[in-house]
């Protein structure tokens, strides 16, 4: 399941064109940080927040509410 972390990351890395540093700005946080939740999101869904598709996955089921992975 993901955290409401991971959620924010997810959705703040699809408003800012799959972006890190960007991502983190919106987020208040550093982009090593991002980072790190993104391996810990590719690790729990085997979706990888850094490619298109799966970021779009990702964002449907964040907004679904469909989070188990």
């Amino acid at each position: 399941m993901l955290k409401e972390k991971d959620k924010r990351i997810i959705l703040a890395l699809a408003d800012n064109g799959m972006k890190a540093k960007p991502a983190a700005r919106q987020l208040n946080m550093h982009y090593n940080i991002v980072y790190r939740h993104m391996d810990e999101i590719y690790m729990q869904t085997d979706l990888d927040p850094s490619n298109f598709y799966d970021l779009h996955k990702l964002v449907q089921m964040v907004k679904d509410g469909d989070t188990n992975g």
